[in-house]
């Protein structure tokens, strides 16, 4: 039988709830797809049930070539993928197993053990067999575990590819609030422009660049009694702190539109804020988050 025909089957018993054991995922889901991926599921040699890293047993070692683990497979009761991902992630890199895979039986999760900090339990891919066609879940699986791929190296260097681009879409995001901050700080022009067109499109009126450059900076640090920008005073400020106290803390009052908020930290003051800003123009976030 082929892959496509095996999973289309499988996807059929799992939906009417048949394999309800790990024992049963196992025989019935696992064991069918690795054999049609090549693998000799009847020669230990190769599937290696039970195999044991010196702390655990694995429940299955895809040895290629025979004796030499280089895929550890973890069956997972119904439903409990997420139980001991950081273990299996643990047992493979201390043996050298570069490639892991936990299964339910419908979802799929592929992890690369050597490469990832600190044992990161986040899947270089993930296949649920509920939700892709038939054919999209045969080329997933094939691509990390078809017994040639494995074989040449071909499955392992995917999933290094996979993780580096993960890795470097996690280091873009862990910089984006720097990169705000440093807009913010810095006064940039641009957004500046964008927030005071956001406000004079709702209010009809467009406000000074100060109390745009005032409120941004209010964004991440605590609202202090004296303005960030010195500047004469401005009249009919949208937002401007009041009743601070000129005591070490960080609570205080917001006067927004005439209406005095009490806030207990910075953090409280943004959210408050930006509820305000966000309630006057719905599409103030979105714009300003693409914009910047």
């Amino acid at each position: 039988m082929s892959l496509e025909k095996t999973l289309s089957d499988v996807v059929g018993k799992l939906r009417e709830n048949r394999f309800l054991t790990e024992s049963a995922i196992a025989t019935g889901v696992v064991l069918r797809v690795l054999n049609d991926l090549n693998w000799s599921v009847f020669d230990p040699a190769v599937v290696w049930p039970e195999y044991s890293t010196g702390i655990e047993r694995v429940d299955f070692a895809l040895c290629e070539p025979p004796e030499k683990p280089r895929v550890f497979v973890v069956v997972k009761r119904p439903g409990g993928i997420e139980d001991g991902v950081k273990q299996s992630l643990e047992y493979a890199f201390r043996t050298d197993v570069p490639l892991l895979i936990l299964t339910d039986g419908k979802i799929w999760r592929f992890y690369l053990s050597g490469e990832q900090d600190d044992h990161d339990r986040e899947a270089i891919s993930m296949l649920n067999l509920f939700e892709s066609s038939v054919s999209k879940s045969s080329a997933t699986l094939r691509t990390y575990i078809e017994r040639s791929r494995v074989a040449r190296g071909e499955a392992l260097d995917t999933a290094r590819e996979e993780y580096e681009i993960q890795n470097r879409r996690a280091r873009s995001r862990r910089q984006i609030p720097e990169a705000w901050i440093s807009l913010v700080d810095n006064s940039d022009e641009l957004l500046i422009e964008l927030v005071a067109d956001a406000v004079e499109s709702q209010a009809h009126v467009r406000p000074e660049n100060v109390d745009v450059i005032n409120f941004l900076a209010a964004l991440h640090r605590p609202i202090a009694p004296s303005p960030i920008v010195p500047a004469a005073p401005v009249k009919n400020k949208a937002f401007q702190p009041a009743n601070v106290s000129r005591r070490r803390t960080r609570r205080g009052t917001l006067r927004i539109l005439g209406e005095n908020i009490e806030y207990n930290s910075a953090a409280d003051a943004e959210r408050i804020i930006l509820d305000h800003l966000q309630g006057m123009n719905p599409n103030f976030l979105q714009s300003l988050y693409a914009h910047s």
